[in-house]
């Protein structure tokens, strides 16, 4: 028993709670997002670049940024990527990309989303 406990059971994991805003969810742990109620169907890449701008809601964050946390250091300067998936999100889960409500461009510097609905009690 001591042996598991130095092994790195330090208490029970603290749960992640979902990014929630308008009828966007986007589940960490399951690694799963819902639009309205209905389980969206994203790739792998297209699901880090959305959780890594929904763990930030609220925040601006730089073309750059979004590479180095989900791409790694080395596509530092590839912004077309970031672009390129954050059109494909888009066709995903905005319903009017007129009116973009969850991905939203902060022109010259990136991208943020919303702050969600609620924030739960740390």
């Amino acid at each position: 028993m001591k042996v598991l406990l130095r092994r790195g059971t330090h208490g029970p994991r603290r749960a992640i709670t979902p990014y929630q805003y308008g009828g966007l969810e986007v589940d960490f742990a399951a690694l799963r997002v819902r639009l309205d109620g209905m389980k969206l169907r994203l790739t792998r890449r297209e699901f880090e670049v959305l959780a890594y701008l929904a763990r930030n809601a609220g925040k601006v964050l730089l073309h750059r940024q979004i590479l180095q946390a989900v791409w790694g250091s080395q596509y530092a300067d590839e912004s077309d990527y970031v672009w390129t998936f954050v059109q494909r999100i888009r066709r995903k889960i905005e319903p009017d990309r007129a009116h973009l409500r969850y991905v939203l461009t902060e022109t010259g510097v990136g991208y943020s989303m919303p702050a969600p609905d609620f924030v739960a009690a740390a």
